[in-house]
């Protein structure tokens, strides 16, 4: 069935009495699950009934018909936990089992209808007895049915106590005690365990930190912790049970109604049963106690007869089941230590390994030795491959030897492996050193023929290769002719006879030739046709070209401004750039010149760098313009900005001032005088001639030679007095008065802005002179450089 698995747990019989039902003590249970659950199976009884009866006759028959239905007599109590990751002893279970299906050896099959039957840790029932043919007949149709089932429609039906129990059994752990002495608890099994699968299992006499005997098998105490009756399973590392093999015939039955309890000679209330064994009181007892090294290498285990031995693991009962005898593991079959030697010692044995082999780690085995891991190297240059007890070298090509270590000299070898070569030896392998035509492929390899004619492009060009032992040779057509070697097919040139093309050239081609006249441009000298040199007579470019000679042809080449006529040579002609560019556009028309063109420019532009095109003249910055203002260029003139009071003079050299008492008249000042100011006016009171209204609102003396320039003493110069002014005669440009009448020199040039940023002033009597830096020249008022 998908999703589940077969276990098979061997068990001892809870309710197995060895005077009445003999040795075989152990049973296997066949349990069929889901693969994610572990099972546990708790117990297991022999199941008896009233078939069995004092006559042997009857118990032989009842046997036979157990036999011959498969019956199987066995009562299988069992739950399943599911293997959840973190899953631990203290973990609940999950579910349990509820169906039985077919006979021994039929599994169990987990019952999905039940689910979470111990979730809570409730105390689970017994299950069906492990047979399904004759359950229900039990007692004939309305006789009583076994424990833990019921009769319906006269059939006996199971008891679901799952859905019932309500007892809660304790999950806590602690040390279980297998013996009890002297009033204390020794012999604690190997992991703490509950005290009801201590108790219950009928192994443990004590549970817990506080040593609490566990309750006498069959009173009210052993009910109310073990409700599922006596019997569970350990694994292998908490309880090793002395088995022993069932019998082959059915063991006898117990009826239904015998009591699960000891006989009258059961052991002090203190100890419990133990699976297999049943100790009583007598010389069995005695035995074990006087002499408890009886068995020898084994435990005395009591018996109601007498005693038996538990021996030590590599021992075993002797015949008489008195004595723990040594068992002999060298008459095995197979026999251990193979390839090697086995030798018996007590309780055990070793292994003598033969060469290439050792004893494994607890000597009980011989293992082949690596000796190509143990021995990195062994080989040398080889491979080194184990075998059992030894190993073996493989040998590269070249080299032979135990461990690879002598060379083979192939140069020795008959015939020379060589050929026509040398050989040399190498380590390994040889080197053959190839004649001319021969050839080796590399280390080891013979001299071999070169197939000249297999090479691309093929040596014979235009002829036939055929390849010889160590070179070839050429077989060439009609027009060629193999060369002194003989190793290539050589043109022949018919053209070395003069005589093959009269008046025509003779042009040779491979194999052939053929005749032509000669094209224009050339000529037919001595044969063959030469270039004309039309650049050796005469003038074919023109006066403003150069001539190169060309095969077949000239060129020219023409100086700036012209050029020579499209698609032949000829003389250079001067271009019209005017007509063929955009030039002196738009601010200007252009004028085609021999060689070259001009630009004639509108007013306020000016031919540029190259002279392609007109470009504006920036009159700020050239000329002394919009004095007392500020000059703004524009696409072909200029603009003044004046201050406020100011307005452009007509030639738009300077910002003049405006008589506002002149343009208003009288009225802007009403009863006062208006007296006009650099770019405004004022309006005073009326101060004698001479003065007129300060500021403050006195009369301040008026200097009429400033106020009236020099127009007011005419050629004479004017001295300010108060109130008036005399005129004196003046002195010549370039000189001033001094205060004793005299005239002296004016020195201009101490101011050194007053010829600009690229002139040096240079003072002279009267006079002075603007010296321009290189690359400037004086401008028309002489003031500065342009």
């Amino acid at each position: 069935m998908p999703g589940l698995t077969r276990s098979v747990y061997t068990m001892p019989l809870a309710n197995h009495r060895d005077d009445e039902h003999g040795v075989a003590s152990m049973v296997s249970v066949h349990v069929e699950h889901p693969q994610e659950a572990s099972v546990v199976v708790h117990q297991v009884e022999r199941v008896s009934g009233p078939w069995e009866e004092a006559n042997p006759e009857a118990l032989a028959r009842a046997e036979a018909a157990a036999r011959a239905e498969a019956a199987a007599p066995y009562t299988v109590l069992a739950q399943s936990a599911p293997r959840e990751d973190g899953y631990s002893d203290a973990s609940g279970f999950g579910y349990c089992f509820r169906e039985l299906r077919g006979s021994e050896p039929s599994p169990l099959t987990l019952s999905s209808e039940l689910l979470g039957c111990l979730s809570a840790n409730l105390s689970l029932p017994p299950t069906p007895p492990f047979s399904t043919g004759n359950s229900n007949r039990v007692n004939g149709p309305n006789g009583p049915c076994p424990t833990g089932f019921e009769r319906v429609n006269g059939s006996c039906v199971d008891v679901d106590e799952c859905a019932t129990a309500q007892h809660v059994i304790s999950e806590a752990k602690g040390p279980c005690y297998r013996v009890l002495h002297d009033g204390g608890c020794s012999l604690p099994i190997l992991r703490n365990i509950t005290k009801q699968i201590c108790c219950c299992s009928r192994v443990g006499k004590a549970w817990g930190r506080g040593c609490q005997l566990c309750p006498p098998y069959g009173s009210e105490g052993f009910r109310e912790i073990c409700p599922a009756g006596p019997g569970y399973h350990y694994s292998a590392s908490d309880l090793r049970y002395n088995t022993r093999p069932l019998s082959p015939d059915p063991p006898p039955r117990v009826p239904f109604t015998q009591p699960r309890v000891p006989p009258a000679t059961a052991r002090p209330p203190t100890e419990l049963w133990e699976p297999g064994w049943l100790a009583s009181p007598g010389p069995s007892s005695s035995v074990c106690q006087r002499n408890p090294q009886v068995c020898g290498p084994g435990r005395c285990v009591p018996r109601p007869s007498g005693y038996t031995c538990a021996c030590d693991p590599g021992f075993r009962l002797n015949p008489q089941g008195t004595r723990c005898v040594d068992v002999d593991e060298c008459r095995r079959v197979p026999m251990p230590c193979a390839p090697g030697r086995c030798e018996n010692t007590p309780g055990s044995f070793r292994c003598v390994c033969g060469p290439g082999f050792r004893a494994g780690p607890r000597a009980t085995e011989c293992l082949d030795v690596d000796e190509c891991t143990q021995s990195p190297g062994l080989c040398g240059r080889g491979v080194c491959e184990n075998l059992p007890g030894s190993f073996r070298c493989v040998c590269p090509a070249g080299f032979r030897g135990s461990t690879c270590e002598e060379d083979v000299d192939e140069c020795a070898q008959q015939p020379p492996p060589c050929g026509p070569g040398r050989c040399d030896n190498t380590a390994g392998s040889f080197h053959c050193a190839c004649p001319a035509g021969f050839r080796s492929r590399g280390p080891g390899a013979p001299c071999q023929d070169v197939d000249e004619c297999a090479r691309s492009p093929s040596p014979c060009a235009y002829g036939r290769c055929e390849n010889t032992e160590g070179s070839f040779q050429c077989v060439c057509p009609t027009g060629f002719q193999a060369n002194t070697a003989g190793s290539e097919c050589e043109d022949v040139d018919e053209c070395e006879n003069h005589l093959a093309c009269p008046g025509q050239e003779c042009v040779n081609s491979p194999g052939s030739f053929q005749c032509r006249p000669c094209p224009a441009g050339h000529h037919l000298h001595r044969g063959r046709c030469t270039d004309v040199d039309e650049c050796s007579s005469g003038t074919p470019c023109g006066l403003h070209g150069q001539c190169t000679n060309t095969e077949g042809s000239f060129r020219c080449s023409c100086a700036p401004g012209y050029r020579a006529p499209s698609g032949r040579p000829g003389p250079c002609a001067d271009i019209n750039e005017c007509l063929e560019g955009d030039f002196c556009f738009p601010h200007g028309e252009c004028l085609n010149t021999d060689g070259s063109f001009a630009c004639t420019c509108a007013p306020g532009y000016r031919p540029g760098p190259r002279g392609a095109s007109c470009l504006d003249v920036d009159e700020c910055s050239e000329e002394d313009l919009c004095q007392s203002g500020i000059c703004t260029n524009t696409d072909g003139s200029f603009e003044c900005l004046c201050p406020p009071g100011h307005r452009a003079g007509p030639d738009l050299a300077s910002c003049l001032d405006i008589d506002e008492c002149r343009e208003r008249g009288p009225a802007l000042c009403g009863s006062q005088r208006c007296e006009n100011s650099p770019g405004s006016y004022r309006c005073v009171r009326d101060c004698d001639p001479g003065y007129h209204a300060g500021p403050e609102g006195t009369c301040d003396d008026v200097d009429e030679c400033q106020e009236y320039g020099s127009a007011i003493c005419g050629a004479q110069r004017c001295e300010n007095t108060p109130g008036s002014y005399r005129c004196t005669p003046a002195c010549d440009p370039g000189y001033q008065p001094t205060p004793g009448g005299g005239c002296q020199d004016v020195d201009e040039c101490r101011n050194r802005s007053f010829c600009g940023a690229h002139a040096v002033c240079q003072n002279l009597p009267g006079s002075f002179q603007c010296v321009c830096d290189q690359g400037y020249e004086g401008a028309r008022d002489g003031r500065h450089c342009v």
